[in-house]
């Protein structure tokens, strides 16, 4: 590093690739590659020994980094090469944006900035990457602190058999570890040690598999409220560890830190390396909210109908919703969620996702052997057409470990392609669904994880078919934040709006039958149920991260205060919180991912990848044995996959779909011509 500032700050010195962005690229590389292997294990392993590692050397990392993008030598050679049309004409287009990007990095990392500034400027970035961190980790500690034991099979009346032998499993592992107190058998029998591990004794947690399927099937009212509410209030002073003053706390850092870079908002400083404006990302998520609440609306008066006609509330409480939709999804399409899950087994998901991107791009997917941190992981070689030398690894991490691995689903690149050096993409995906339940019975699937699956896989295949040349736009590198998520959601309506997709993977783990024609109508029916309520959802968390970084927490105001005020304001909700709602404080999206002033992004992408989803449609390209499928999936893959943040989204979006972005096709495929 002080090399390289010696070289460019020495008179005579010409900025070129050769001269400057090569060896700028290259500052702290191995750092950055083992720091990114480590977090990644912490995320799937996590341990008191790695926490300990990585708190240890974090405040270094993050000294390291602000220390390249405030160097004042390395500044001045990046903005000479741009404003010399002859240097800078000599460089490439992708090369030229390295230049941009690298420019605006430096400006927002605090370069113009000095003396306290400065310094306070670094002590702000080293509080929020440590205030990131304890959030993380609260919302693992919270959720893993919260545990049910339930004594006989009567309490957890409809569930299916798979939750059960998960609940059952959780049970016997916790009596194995750590010992296991359930109180008194209903019965009155008095237990020995040795029968707490017995079928009839039970472990609910937080975890996805676990509480989404006391929500969704328990008959127990009680038990759907009780489940609820502690999910509601994870990570707070209901649920400890509290993380209430780490929201506040980097609400306001983030604040501090938009107003040192001269913005008014964090929201604004945002905006500076996303594809919309606030105020694009404003008007679309309210003209989205114009539609989507009447139609809420209605949903819910119909999901109250339902309940009232067959026994259950006439008015409908947080924890009745799933348990109460799942009913009449059942009565009114004749389709049980779960009863679906036979026809979709792991293995046969895989090999219809593998066999579309191979009908669609071009490549091929094979098992490869390598090191692995798990016994479930497993590791995979993608090639391209006509080559018999892997283009990309990734590995899949599918399966729940509450007690070691965070909540959710996600693709994170190991290692980003670079032709230059001969290295190649290195990709996890990673899920928490149901593990193998035994008795010879594989992972089943719900169509829901399903979705999952292929939307992660569309975030790793970005990462493993780019053919940029500049490392650090390849991949998702350099790609504005409210566009990554393009090729994901474009992977999924390959689920919902073809039959044959689907088709393919669903037959039943035991006869091999293929799923009744009826069951898939029925379910394809079923994707648009009640599509209001779940719209208004993610229009509500949107609007309230943008209104939330636009506007700080005033003293005394309390997180879920704010929460409950903009539902009320903006009209995003139509049950009233509760006062046990506390969820911004496990709102690990925008507190500790990368989704901070950006979760409009799922929407602001939803718009671009139904419309490139539309496309396929229009050349007609969905199609079973579609000629053109490869034509249009050649396209898509030469622009959107492969260019990385070579060019904006914008014009990247443009070349493929030769305009700008249209909502019609998002509007189509959520509301039907209704929406029209």
């Amino acid at each position: 590093f002080k090399a390289l500032e010696k070289t460019v700050a020495a008179t005579g010195f010409q900025p070129s690739h050769e001269s400057l962005l090569k060896p700028y690229r290259l500052l702290g590389d191995r750092l950055s590659r083992a720091y990114g292997i480590a977090s990644h294990l912490k995320s799937v392993r996590d341990s008191k020994e790695l926490r300990t590692a990585l708190d240890t050397v974090r405040p270094d990392v993050i000294r390291q980094g602000d220390s390249v993008s405030q160097s004042k030598p390395l500044f001045h050679a990046f903005d000479r090469l741009r404003k010399d049309p002859h240097l800078f004409g000599k460089l490439t287009p992708a090369q030229q944006r390295v230049v941009d990007l690298n420019l605006l990095g430096f400006k927002m990392q605090g370069n113009g900035l000095e003396g306290k500034a400065v310094e306070e400027f670094n002590a702000l970035n080293q509080r929020l990457s440590n205030m990131s961190t304890i959030f993380s980790n609260n919302v693992l500690d919270s959720t893993k602190a919260w545990k049910k034991c339930v004594r006989g099979r009567e309490a957890l009346k409809g569930l299916p058999e798979a939750p059960l032998h998960l609940a059952r499993e959780a049970a016997t592992s916790l009596a194995d570890a750590d010992g296991l107190n359930c109180g008194p058998h209903p019965s009155g029998q008095v237990l020995t040690e040795g029968a707490k591990t017995k079928e009839d004794t039970y472990l609910l947690t937080l975890d996805g598999p676990s509480s989404g399927a006391v929500l969704t099937y328990a008959e127990d009212a009680g038990l759907r409220e009780e489940v609820y509410l502690a999910s509601l209030a994870e990570a707070s002073e209901l649920l400890p560890p509290d993380n209430t003053e780490a929201v506040r706390t980097i609400l306001a850092m983030r604040q501090r830190k938009a107003e040192l870079l001269g913005f008014k908002n964090y929201v604004e400083l945002s905006m500076q390396q996303k594809m919309a404006t606030y105020e694009k990302a404003e008007k679309l998520l309210e003209d989205l909210r114009t539609i989507a609440y009447p139609k809420a609306t209605e949903d819910f008066a119909d999901l109250k109908n339902f309940s009232a006609k067959n026994g259950g509330p006439a008015e409908l409480r947080h924890w009745d919703l799933g348990f109460w939709s799942n009913k009449q999804v059942k009565a009114d399409f004749d389709i049980d969620p779960e009863a679906l899950r036979p026809y979709f087994p792991l293995d046969r998901c895989l090999q219809g996702l593998f066999s579309l991107v191979g009908q669609m791009f071009g490549v091929r997917v094979e098992p490869a052997s390598g090191p692995t941190w798990h016994k479930d992981v497993q590791l995979f070689a993608l090639y391209t057409k006509g080559s018999n030398k892997p283009a990309a690894h990734f590995y899949l991490d599918l399966f729940t470990r509450p007690h070691e691995k965070r909540a959710g689903a996600w693709m994170n690149g190991l290692a980003d392609l670079d032709v230059e050096r001969g290295r190649k993409p290195l990709t996890t995906i990673v899920g928490n669904f149901r593990p193998p339940a035994g008795d010879g019975v594989p992972a089943l699937l719900s169509f829901g994880e399903l979705h999952t699956l292929f939307h992660e896989f569309g975030h790793g295949l970005q990462h493993m078919l780019t053919t940029q040349a500049e490392p650090s736009l390849a991949g998702m590198g350099g790609v504005e934040w409210d566009a990554v998520e393009l090729s994901s959601q474009f992977m999924e309506y390959w689920l919902d709006e073809t039959d044959w997709v689907v088709k393919d993977i669903a037959k039943h783990y035991k006869t091999g039958e293929d799923i009744p024609p009826e069951m898939l109508h029925q379910l394809k029916a079923s994707l648009r149920f009640h599509p209001g309520l779940g719209m208004l959802g993610q229009l509500h968390l949107s609007i309230l991260d943008l209104d939330i970084h636009m506007r700080p927490l005033k003293a005394g105001e309390k997180p879920n205060e704010r929460d409950a005020a903009v539902a009320a304001a903006r009209h995003t909700r139509l049950l009233k919180p509760l006062s046990q709602d506390r969820f911004l404080n496990h709102f690990s999206h925008i507190f500790s991912g990368g989704y901070s002033a950006g979760y409009y992004s799922y929407k602001w992408a939803e718009v671009l990848s139904a419309d490139a989803f539309a496309l396929f449609e229009e050349k007609n390209a969905t199609q079973r044995g579609s000629l053109h499928l490869a034509e249009v999936g050649a396209l898509f893959a030469s622009t959107v996959l492969a260019e990385g943040g070579g060019r904006k989204a914008a014009d990247v979006f443009a070349s493929f779909r030769g305009r700008a972005p249209s909502t019609e096709a998002l509007l189509r495929y959520s509301f039907g011509g209704a929406a029209m």
